[in-house]
């Protein structure tokens, strides 16, 4: 019946606080379908953190709304997509469908670090670490365009009290004018683009560019010394490798591991020092 509703049935208002997860068990082909839109003429590697449950429920309550060609969006959620690199087809997407667009940054990402703008704790509305906004998506008849955006940042109890005091009509926003290719949805500076896009391009100093060392397997094949590796290795030849086996069995069986293993020598002509991680200073 919920499902019939969701598929079938005009909904004009859909609100909501979608879950995040950027390893979704969400894998129905009808909603990877609708998510190409997000994702269309990204030339980047890693675009998982599109797939994130919370911005699968923006794509559906986007077709949804779409669907009646009027409606309401209210969410509040993760904030990356605010101003994500990855985020930016997404966020054209979200620009050409709806008319109105309000944004209340509620910050409070401890990843970050965030600080108010006089240097005091920021704290989230939530018991998480990533920061959090509320949205308002508004689809009407008409053709005028506009994003409104305001911060807000303290102490949960006050952000929680302007929330309880304050209708939308009442806060001060900021209009935005997102622009091209990034359409960020935060206020930015851009009184250095110009020196900026007149500098070099990394690929023209650079001609050659890879991601580096990437075993996939840090766990087992990196170590700050020789033996502590080789110790690892000589525990699974040994068969003693029950514990590494837990990190392993996601990815590898155990017998393909042990046999990698037991049919190369292990001699000091396989171990190489580099530089490991060497911007986590």
């Amino acid at each position: 019946m919920a499902n019939s509703i969701k598929l079938e049935k005009p909904i004009l208002v859909i609100m909501g606080n979608p879950p995040y997860s950027v390893s979704s068990s969400n894998k129905s082909e009808w909603i990877i379908k609708l998510m190409k839109d997000y994702k269309k003429d990204l030339k980047e590697r890693n675009i998982q953190p599109l797939d994130d449950d919370y911005i699968k429920f923006i794509r559906f309550a986007q077709w949804k709304i779409e669907q009646n060609k009027i409606g309401m969006i209210g969410i509040i959620s993760n904030n990356s997509y605010l101003d994500g690199v990855i985020h930016r087809q997404m966020r054209k997407e979200i620009l050409s469908k709806f008319n109105s667009i309000y944004i209340l940054n509620l910050h409070g990402d401890s990843r970050k670090g965030e600080k108010t703008p006089e240097g005091r704790k920021d704290e989230n509305v939530f018991d998480i670490q990533q920061g959090v906004a509320i949205a308002i998506f508004v689809k009407n008849k008409g053709n005028e365009k506009a994003v409104h955006y305001v911060d807000l940042y303290g102490l949960r109890k006050d952000k929680y009290k302007f929330l309880q005091e304050n209708k939308i009509s009442e806060i001060n926003f900021e209009d935005l004018n997102p622009k091209q290719p990034y359409y960020f949805l935060t206020q930015k500076d851009f009184s250095s683009k110009r020196k900026y896009d007149n500098f070099f391009k990394i690929d023209d100093i650079f001609n050659i560019g890879s991601s580096g060392v990437n075993t996939a397997r840090d766990y087992l094949l990196v170590g700050f010394t020789k033996e502590e590796v080789s110790l690892r290795i000589e525990s699974i030849k040994k068969e003693n490798y029950n514990l590494l086996m837990k990190n392993l069995e996601s990815d590898l069986r155990r017998n393909e591991v042990k046999d990698i293993f037991k049919t190369h020598k292990i001699d000091n002509n396989i171990f190489y020092n580099y530089d490991y991680r060497p911007f986590n200073i």
